[in-house]
C-alpha cells in the first residue's frame, strides 16, 4: 500500500514528457499530480484552466477508478422535450 505522507516535489519538469496539447486525460492527471505534490491546487488550476470545484471532482473520481476516471466520456444523445401549453384540439 502507498505511503499516505504528503512529499512535495517542487523540481518537476513535466514539459519534459512532451505532453500534447489534446491529450485531455493526460492534462488532467499532471494538474492533479502538481496540485497534490507540486505547485499546489490554486495554481494547477490556474495553469490547466480548470475550476477548483472540478479539480475535486476529477481528483474523487481519479481516487474512486483511476486513470479511467479522467477519460472523456462520450456524452449521449440529448433528447429535446417540447411541450404544447395551451393547445387543445377543437
Amino acid at each position: 500500500m502507498a505511503n499516505n505522507t504528503n512529499p512535495r516535489l517542487p523540481d518537476l519538469d513535466f514539459e519534459k514528457l512532451n505532453v500534447k496539447s489534446d491529450d485531455s486525460t493526460s492534462l488532467k492527471f499532471l494538474m492533479l499530480v502538481e496540485g497534490a505534490y507540486g505547485q499546489g491546487v490554486k495554481k494547477s488550476i490556474k495553469k490547466y484552466g480548470y475550476t477548483e470545484q472540478r479539480y475535486y471532482q476529477l481528483l474523487n473520481k481519479f481516487k474512486e477508478d483511476g486513470m479511467d476516471a479522467l477519460i472523456n466520456q462520450k456524452r449521449g444523445q440529448r433528447k429535446i422535450l417540447f411541450v404544447l401549453i395551451g393547445s387543445s384540439t377543437r
